[in-house]
């Protein structure tokens, strides 16, 4: 059988970590899956309502790498599985200096 095609046109990184998630919904602490120059996918419980289109503030630190980043994103996909749902954020606003630390991240660790 063959895989459905990728999506995503950056490289990637796996990217286990804590996120912190503000929308108008209110504030959650979520796991992250992985990373890309362009937006971020995490892990939310089955019950997170579905926020396609969301607004959302995102602040979590890389891995060995100073103060935590700040990015703005907007949710793009709400994914459920049988265990946990993902969810897919494109970053609409990042600060030059995340963006520095984010591709120096990425050329260190990406797939």
């Amino acid at each position: 059988m063959q895989r459905p095609a990728e999506r995503r046109r950056m490289p990637r990184a796996s990217l286990d970590i804590f996120v912190e998630e503000t929308s108008f919904c209110g504030h959650r602490v979520c796991r992250s899956m992985d990373i890309s120059a362009s937006g971020i996918r995490y892990i939310a419980s089955l019950n997170a309502p579905d926020r396609g289109g969301d607004d959302v503030l995102l602040e979590f630190n890389l891995p060995d790498d100073g103060p935590a980043l700040q990015i703005l994103g907007q949710v793009v996909r709400d994914n459920p599985s049988l265990v946990f749902k993902s969810t897919s954020v494109v970053f609409t606003a990042l600060r030059q200096g995340d963006a520095v630390r984010l591709r120096r991240y990425l050329a260190e660790t990406a797939v």
